[in-house]
């Protein structure tokens, strides 16, 4: 049996449109998903977790999320995507549903984002009922490394770098 790519299934961020999985090697063992993305293809449509018309997105080994278009159970090509921005979960009023938003930022913040997601954190977004906008980054195990409450407006962009930054120094000391 030839090597597979090594990946989990990230179903807390997973939706009837998309399926998020993440490579988590090890490369020395496994070849990533970007390298077998045709295999990974064909097993999640054999377990039944991917068809025609889901979009398949995945965490790579640099902590890029990028898309693999699929069709019939089959590889076609790679999307890239969040080239220049921050992936972020925001939970909608009332219900908490979730959505991917993208959040612009520069080079250097992107760099440090894409840290955070190669070691298992998340970003969330949420607009409080007073009117804020609550962006936290978190790890798998829930520990918060960094919340930023700020005015919905100009402030966000600011906020988001300062959350960036906080969580990046937070797990870079641990």
């Amino acid at each position: 049996m030839s090597r597979q790519a090594n990946y989990v299934i990230c179903w807390e961020e997973c939706t009837d449109s998309v399926l998020l999985i993440r490579d988590v090697g090890p490369h020395d063992r496994h070849p990533t998903v970007t390298n077998d993305a045709d295999g990974v293809v064909k097993r999640l449509y054999a377990h039944g977790w991917l068809q025609d018309g889901k979009r398949l997105e995945y965490i790579d080994s640099q902590g890029n999320r990028d898309e693999i278009k699929h069709e019939n159970g089959r590889f076609v090509t790679f999307i890239p995507r969040y080239t220049n921005s921050i992936p972020f979960t925001q939970y909608l009023r009332p219900n908490g549903r979730a959505r991917t938003i993208e959040i612009d930022r520069a080079p250097e913040i992107i760099k440090k984002a894409r840290f955070l997601v190669s070691r298992f954190c998340s970003f969330e977004a949420e607009v409080l009922v007073t009117g804020e906008c609550s962006f936290t980054c978190e790890t798998t195990d829930g520990e918060v490394l960094a919340i930023e409450v700020v005015p919905n407006g100009p402030e966000v962009l600011a906020a988001v770098d300062r959350l960036v930054n906080a969580a990046y120094d937070k797990l870079r000391s641990q």
